[in-house]
């Protein structure tokens, strides 16, 4: 598909910049929801992401829109002058060059953004010196912690359309997900009635002993070493340069970021500590949203089979992995 794509892509970006000029433009890692290309223009670098997964839902279509909106929001944010470094945010990520809603030009929507060098995190993390790895960690909760100083009025989709599903409630939020993944599952036969059954059960039975948060503050959802982009400075020290895939981000729950953080991001527990005490300003663990944990992962693998990742990726495996992650936690 990508080289079906590759000759029509060349010609959209000649219009965009005007020039005929498109060099190196190369396919960029193994991507099975976006494709993303390198390009240069007059030796400027630049990246091209273009949707390319058909939405599941409707919120999805405007998935791309709502990341550049997101990309402008921080860039403007982390560069803004006259604030004070106590109200300062610094989220560090790409300058957005232009954004194509007009599916009809290349066939998908897509945009382009200012090509960032480095490395991943997950690349570079095993060669830093445990110094170098509680600095970066320290780095990390200060930037996920500023991403969540975005709140927002209601729960739910950040994306404009006629009918986004928000909330005034993060237990209504919660509610109306599982109920509608169980809806759209329960005639499947993918996962058995008493799975979803009980799990419907304990979700709604436990959100109400929950101390929920009040305020809706944008949740990340992909804060995962690939998607952290790092290099080295004029020191030589190795910084964050650029969060990338704000595509899935919502208003949330901020724990759900955490919990990924403690499950994707920082394994170990040494950093982990770190990582949480920088986030919290004090010693603390994720010791006591254990029961939320669970009902996020019950609800997120629900919605895995349902629309996203087992939906576009239907194998036995994924399927049975979904199914035994939502036992586990039924039975924690």
């Amino acid at each position: 598909m990508v080289e079906l794509v590759q000759n029509k892509v060349k010609q959209v970006l000649s219009e965009i910049f005007h020039t005929k000029e498109i060099e190196n433009l190369q396919p960029h890692g193994n991507h099975t929801v976006n494709h993303l290309f390198s390009f240069q223009v007059e030796e400027k670098k630049f990246m091209l992401k273009i949707l390319t997964r058909n939405p599941a839902e409707e919120a999805e279509f405007y998935r791309l829109e709502k990341e550049v909106y997101l990309l402008k929001l921080f860039k403007k944010k982390t560069e803004a002058k006259g604030v004070s470094q106590q109200n300062k945010i610094f989220v560090p990520v790409p300058e957005i060059i232009h954004l194509e809603t007009n599916v009809e030009r290349l066939g998908y929507k897509f945009y382009i953004m200012s090509y960032v060098p480095g490395n991943t995190l997950e690349e570079i993390w095993e060669q830093l010196n445990i110094q170098q790895k509680e600095i970066m960690t320290k780095s990390l909760a200060k930037i996920l912690k500023d991403i969540h100083s975005i709140t927002f009025e209601m729960f739910g989709n950040i994306e404009d359309f006629d009918c986004p599903r928000r909330f005034y409630s993060f237990t209504s939020m919660i509610k109306s997900n599982i109920r509608r993944s169980t809806r759209k599952l329960g005639p499947t036969n993918l996962v058995p009635i008493e799975l979803l059954t009980d799990s419907l059960k304990f979700v709604e039975e436990n959100l109400e002993k929950l101390d929920n948060d009040k305020t809706a503050r944008l949740v990340h959802t992909d804060f995962y070493p690939t998607n952290i982009i790092v290099d080295k400075n004029e020191t030589n020290e190795w910084i964050v340069v650029a969060i990338l895939d704000f595509e899935w981000s919502y208003a949330g729950n901020v724990i759900h970021d955490l919990i990924n953080v403690k499950e994707e991001l920082i394994t170990e527990k040494k950093f982990q500590d770190i990582f949480f005490e920088e986030y919290f300003g004090e010693k603390k663990d994720l010791s006591d949203y254990k029961l939320l944990e669970r009902i996020f992962q019950i609800v997120g693998e629900l919605y895995s089979i349902a629309y996203g990742w087992t939906n576009f990726h239907p194998t036995k495996e994924n399927l049975d992995y979904a199914k035994k992650r939502i036992r586990e936690a039924l039975e924690k």
